[in-house]
């Protein structure tokens, strides 16, 4: 079965995600090492919000510093918690990034579950100028059993790698194996040096992903409405 916004973006021939290369390896194992360290003392904070299933966070740049603060409150600066003292090369990987901090999240979905159908509105390299933020990931702990789908493009990230995906329009993450599936999940704020590490053909669909983005956004809403009056 495709939805709406699948075909739309599909027919439109849409690139969403990319790799992202840094000027430095990643040493996938120093990060393995680290985030297995850290989820052996720490539990992950489950999202409030039913719609995101096994969902969980771990902050290590947060609003205020504490690293089970998953909202958004920018009455507060972003600043380190503590669990970066457990994770000095995970730490230096982020430094490396050239742009602006904003929330830093070790993520999970749990063995078995999933993350419905939604979009994140301001995080996307496309809308330079008017978004806050360009969400980057490096997944950690995978498997093949791993449906990660953004709109109509079903992404295989592999573990150690800098991608970026354009999760202002709809995606899905669908865990059907036994075993729980952690990204770093990172926040940047958008600038030059940032895009530079971007490839050129992807962002030379920028203007065509802000056009079709509209109608993927309002078609996933529409579905939601249909389907909440049914229920």
């Amino acid at each position: 079965m495709f939805y709406p916004w699948q075909i739309i973006s599909r027919i439109t021939n849409l690139n969403l995600n990319t790799e992202l290369k840094l000027n430095s390896h990643i040493n996938y194992e120093k990060l393995y090492v680290e985030t297995l360290n850290v989820i052996e003392k720490l539990k992950f904070n489950p999202h409030p919000d039913d719609r995101y299933g096994g969902w969980g966070a771990l902050g290590l740049y947060t609003y205020g510093g504490n690293e089970n603060t998953l909202e958004t409150n920018k009455n507060y600066k972003i600043q380190e918690t503590p669990i970066l003292k457990l994770m000095p090369y995970t730490k230096s990987l982020i430094d490396e990034i050239p742009a602006e901090k904003g929330r830093i999240r070790l993520m999970e979905t749990k063995a078995k579950t999933k993350i419905y159908w939604h979009y994140d509105n301001a995080e996307s390299i496309d809308e330079f100028l008017n978004t806050n933020n360009v969400r980057l990931h490096i997944p950690i702990i995978t498997n093949d059993l791993v449906d990660f789908i953004i709109s109509h493009q079903k992404v295989s990230w592999k573990p150690g790698k800098l991608y970026y995906g354009d999760f202002s329009y709809p995606h899905t993450v669908i865990n059907r194996s036994n075993k729980t599936r952690i990204h770093l999940v990172m926040d940047f704020k958008v600038n030059k040096n940032l895009a530079n590490l971007f490839d050129k053909d992807y962002l030379n669909q920028q203007k065509k992903r802000v056009f079709v983005k509209k109608f993927c956004q309002r078609s996933l809403n529409l579905f939601n409405k249909i389907k909440f009056r049914k229920n």
